[in-house]
């Protein structure tokens, strides 16, 4: 008894879904579709006919123009002096007292003041 409601149910199921699928069909037959366009866009110009080189016509339009950023005029630099380098390359003596500050960690004396008590 089992097995016959269970393919009785099958059955229903199985004409539930033919119907549904014939009116799917039939609605797909009627439905409006959009016309074929014959013509392409090539290197951003409409070309007369299509061919497989063509993009498709654009779906979207920006209404807003597009406008370049503005960028000041870049200000002249008075070369009279010829060229200087942005750093200029100085050979400073390392002094005895900027060595004190490097000396050991358990010393806690600053600069010259290790110097002068010693």
């Amino acid at each position: 008894e089992k097995e016959k409601q269970r393919q009785a149910e099958l059955q229903e199921k199985k004409e539930i879904a033919e119907k549904k699928f014939k009116e799917w069909l039939e609605n797909a037959k009627n439905k409006p579709r959009p016309a074929a366009k014959s013509y392409g866009y090539a290197s951003g110009k409409l070309t007369g006919f299509y061919s497989g080189n063509s993009y498709p016509e654009p779906t979207f339009y920006n209404p807003i123009p597009w406008k370049p950023i503005h960028m000041p005029p870049p200000k002249e630099v008075k070369s009279g002096m010829g060229k200087k380098s942005k750093r200029p390359v100085t050979s400073q003596p390392l002094t005895s007292s900027s060595l004190a500050v490097h000396k050991a960690k358990n010393n806690l004396c600053l600069g010259t003041l290790c110097q002068i008590r010693r």
